[in-house]
């Protein structure tokens, strides 16, 4: 398998040196990535995966929304909507969410995140998701993964334990076929990687 990795807006590079905000849509900014990826003779263009950590757990299944060529979504922190399941959840996060999404002060904040939700255009993920969460998780509220989880009625989606904020409560040891799935081994399987 190969990896194209990305800061989308409001994180990282594009954050931090173009200032470019987050906004809600992300299927719009992904779309353009996997334009790219079909260009190159390195990529099978039937097998696009694309996995989504932290505020990725929003971001990734709202892109699948809006792009069949994404065949396979994983999350750590899977999320339905940014304002409960960060914003409101994890309240020390506040400013740094307000930051990330370019808004004046926390009440612009509130009401610019009641966009950032799946909630309207959950039904059109038609790829296999696998949805993170951390029943201990301190960030991101586990019952947004489970939100997900039930909005994304045409995807065929498992929850996936101990993969939210907490990495190091994942399960990764016993007999193979009783462990939890590993991110790149699920998506391996989905994406044909492995039988």
């Amino acid at each position: 398998m190969a990896y194209l990795v990305v800061d989308l807006p409001g994180q990282g590079a594009p954050k931090r040196l173009q200032n470019l905000y987050m906004p809600p849509d992300t299927e719009r900014l992904v779309s353009p990535l996997i334009d790219y990826l079909e260009t190159r003779p390195d990529v099978d263009s039937d097998r696009i995966g694309l996995r989504g950590v932290s505020m990725g757990g929003y971001s990734a299944p709202r892109a699948a929304s809006g792009d069949s060529r994404i065949k396979a979504v994983w999350t750590s922190a899977g999320s339905h909507d940014v304002l409960s399941d960060l914003f409101e959840f994890y309240t020390p996060i506040q400013d740094r969410v307000r930051w990330i999404i370019g808004a004046d002060d926390l009440a612009d904040a509130r009401r610019k995140l009641r966009d950032y939700t799946v909630e309207d255009v959950a039904q059109r993920i038609e790829c296999p998701m696998l949805i993170g969460y951390g029943r201990t998780d301190r960030i991101m509220d586990p019952q947004g993964a489970y939100r997900l989880y039930q909005a994304a009625v045409n995807s065929d989606r498992q929850m996936w334990s101990g993969a939210g904020h907490p990495h190091h409560d994942e399960k990764s040891g016993g007999p193979k076929d009783l462990r939890l799935p590993t991110a790149q081994d699920w998506a391996a399987k989905q994406l044909g990687a492995i039988a």
